[in-house]
Protein backbone atom coordinates (compact mmCIF):
# COMPACT_ATOMS: atom_id res chain seq x y z
CA UNK A 1 0.00 0.00 0.00
CA UNK A 2 1.42 3.59 -1.00
CA UNK A 3 1.91 6.49 1.65
CA UNK A 4 -1.22 8.28 0.06
CA UNK A 5 -3.17 5.06 0.27
CA UNK A 6 -2.06 4.45 3.85
CA UNK A 7 -3.17 8.73 4.48
CA UNK A 8 -6.18 8.60 2.68
CA UNK A 9 -7.41 4.78 4.53
CA UNK A 10 -6.20 7.06 8.06
CA UNK A 11 -8.34 9.92 6.93
CA UNK A 12 -11.34 8.06 6.39
CA UNK A 13 -11.23 6.15 9.51
CA UNK A 14 -10.85 9.30 11.26
CA UNK A 15 -13.68 10.47 9.75
CA UNK A 16 -15.63 6.94 10.58
CA UNK A 17 -14.67 7.84 14.05
CA UNK A 18 -16.28 10.96 14.59
CA UNK A 19 -19.01 10.66 12.50
CA UNK A 20 -19.83 7.56 14.77
CA UNK A 21 -19.27 9.12 17.96
CA UNK A 22 -21.72 11.83 17.23
CA UNK A 23 -23.95 9.17 16.21
CA UNK A 24 -24.10 7.78 19.41
CA UNK A 25 -24.06 11.04 21.51
CA UNK A 26 -28.35 11.55 21.30
CA UNK A 27 -28.93 8.76 23.35
CA UNK A 28 -27.76 9.85 27.01
CA UNK A 29 -29.15 13.10 25.87
CA UNK A 30 -32.62 12.22 25.74
CA UNK A 31 -33.71 12.46 29.14
CA UNK A 32 -32.40 16.04 29.37
CA UNK A 33 -33.79 16.90 26.34
CA UNK A 34 -37.28 15.81 27.69
CA UNK A 35 -37.04 17.83 30.20
CA UNK A 36 -35.64 20.56 28.93
CA UNK A 37 -38.50 20.96 26.20
CA UNK A 38 -41.40 19.25 28.53
CA UNK A 39 -41.96 16.12 25.59
CA UNK A 40 -43.95 13.27 26.83
CA UNK A 41 -42.66 9.94 26.86
CA UNK A 42 -44.20 8.83 23.38
CA UNK A 43 -41.65 12.52 21.91
CA UNK A 44 -39.03 10.76 23.38
CA UNK A 45 -39.61 7.45 21.94
CA UNK A 46 -39.93 8.42 18.24
CA UNK A 47 -36.51 10.65 18.13
CA UNK A 48 -34.08 7.07 18.29
CA UNK A 49 -36.60 5.84 15.12
CA UNK A 50 -36.14 9.13 13.10
CA UNK A 51 -33.05 9.62 14.00
CA UNK A 52 -31.83 5.82 12.67
CA UNK A 53 -34.57 6.20 9.71
CA UNK A 54 -32.38 9.09 8.58
CA UNK A 55 -29.06 7.96 8.83
CA UNK A 56 -28.93 3.68 8.69
CA UNK A 57 -31.81 2.74 6.51
CA UNK A 58 -31.38 5.53 4.22
CA UNK A 59 -27.74 4.39 3.46
CA UNK A 60 -28.75 2.25 0.23
CA UNK A 61 -30.44 5.42 -1.31
CA UNK A 62 -27.38 7.47 -0.08
CA UNK A 63 -25.00 5.04 -1.63
CA UNK A 64 -26.55 5.19 -4.90
CA UNK A 65 -26.70 8.46 -4.93
CA UNK A 66 -23.52 8.94 -4.28
CA UNK A 67 -22.39 6.27 -6.72
CA UNK A 68 -24.04 9.16 -9.38
CA UNK A 69 -22.67 12.33 -8.70
CA UNK A 70 -20.08 13.86 -6.36
CA UNK A 71 -18.42 10.95 -4.64
CA UNK A 72 -16.18 12.96 -2.74
CA UNK A 73 -18.96 15.34 -1.49
CA UNK A 74 -20.33 12.57 0.44
CA UNK A 75 -17.59 11.22 2.05
CA UNK A 76 -16.14 14.98 3.35
CA UNK A 77 -19.22 17.00 3.88
CA UNK A 78 -21.24 13.85 5.46
CA UNK A 79 -19.45 13.96 8.87
CA UNK A 80 -19.39 17.65 8.48
CA UNK A 81 -23.01 18.21 8.34
CA UNK A 82 -23.34 15.47 11.53
CA UNK A 83 -21.08 17.89 13.32
CA UNK A 84 -23.63 20.77 12.47
CA UNK A 85 -26.63 19.27 13.13
CA UNK A 86 -25.83 17.31 15.92
CA UNK A 87 -24.02 19.73 17.44
CA UNK A 88 -26.96 22.28 17.86
CA UNK A 89 -29.45 19.78 18.91
CA UNK A 90 -29.29 21.40 22.28
CA UNK A 91 -30.56 24.07 20.83
CA UNK A 92 -33.42 23.34 19.34
CA UNK A 93 -36.60 25.69 21.09
CA UNK A 94 -39.27 23.06 20.45
CA UNK A 95 -39.32 19.26 19.28
CA UNK A 96 -40.07 20.31 15.60
CA UNK A 97 -36.08 21.84 15.66
CA UNK A 98 -35.09 19.07 17.12
CA UNK A 99 -36.56 16.69 15.12
CA UNK A 100 -35.18 18.63 12.06
CA UNK A 101 -31.53 18.32 13.62
CA UNK A 102 -31.90 15.00 14.29
CA UNK A 103 -33.08 14.03 10.57
CA UNK A 104 -30.29 16.45 9.41
CA UNK A 105 -27.32 14.93 11.31
CA UNK A 106 -28.54 11.11 10.29
CA UNK A 107 -28.59 12.47 6.94
CA UNK A 108 -24.87 13.78 7.65
CA UNK A 109 -24.22 10.24 9.00
CA UNK A 110 -25.55 8.23 6.42
CA UNK A 111 -24.03 10.36 3.31
CA UNK A 112 -21.00 9.04 4.78
CA UNK A 113 -20.88 5.43 5.21
CA UNK A 114 -21.37 3.99 1.80
CA UNK A 115 -18.86 6.16 0.03
CA UNK A 116 -16.49 6.26 2.90
CA UNK A 117 -16.48 2.30 3.09
CA UNK A 118 -16.09 2.28 -0.98
CA UNK A 119 -13.30 4.65 -0.85
CA UNK A 120 -11.25 3.07 2.44
CA UNK A 121 -11.56 -0.39 0.37
CA UNK A 122 -10.22 1.32 -2.51
CA UNK A 123 -7.79 3.16 -0.78
CA UNK A 124 -6.29 -0.36 0.76
CA UNK A 125 -6.24 -1.87 -2.66
CA UNK A 126 -4.65 -5.53 -2.24
CA UNK A 127 -5.28 -4.93 1.62
CA UNK A 128 -9.05 -4.19 0.97
CA UNK A 129 -10.67 -6.81 3.80
CA UNK A 130 -8.14 -5.25 6.17
CA UNK A 131 -8.92 -1.87 5.10
CA UNK A 132 -12.60 -2.08 5.45
CA UNK A 133 -11.64 -4.00 8.82
CA UNK A 134 -9.93 -1.35 10.30
CA UNK A 135 -12.69 1.23 8.95
CA UNK A 136 -15.50 -0.82 10.40
CA UNK A 137 -13.77 -1.16 13.87
CA UNK A 138 -12.63 2.63 13.76
CA UNK A 139 -16.26 3.41 13.62
CA UNK A 140 -17.22 1.25 16.00
CA UNK A 141 -15.06 2.31 18.22
CA UNK A 142 -16.53 5.81 17.61
CA UNK A 143 -19.98 4.70 18.57
CA UNK A 144 -18.70 3.19 22.29
CA UNK A 145 -16.46 6.55 22.76
CA UNK A 146 -19.34 9.27 21.55
CA UNK A 147 -21.76 8.79 24.75
CA UNK A 148 -18.94 8.59 27.32
CA UNK A 149 -17.46 11.97 25.95
CA UNK A 150 -20.58 13.35 25.92
CA UNK A 151 -21.53 12.39 29.36
CA UNK A 152 -17.84 13.48 30.47
CA UNK A 153 -19.22 17.36 28.94
CA UNK A 154 -22.58 17.86 29.94
CA UNK A 155 -21.28 16.81 33.91
CA UNK A 156 -18.73 19.20 33.51
CA UNK A 157 -21.16 21.78 32.24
Amino acid sequence: MRRSDKLTLAALCAGHFVNDSYSSIIYPLLPLIKIKLGLTAAQVFWLAPLYAISSSLMQPVYGFISDRYFRRFFAVFGPAITGVFVSMIGLAPSYGILIVLLVGGGIGIGWFHPQGAAMATAAASERRRVGMALFSAVGTLGFAVGPLVITRIVSAF
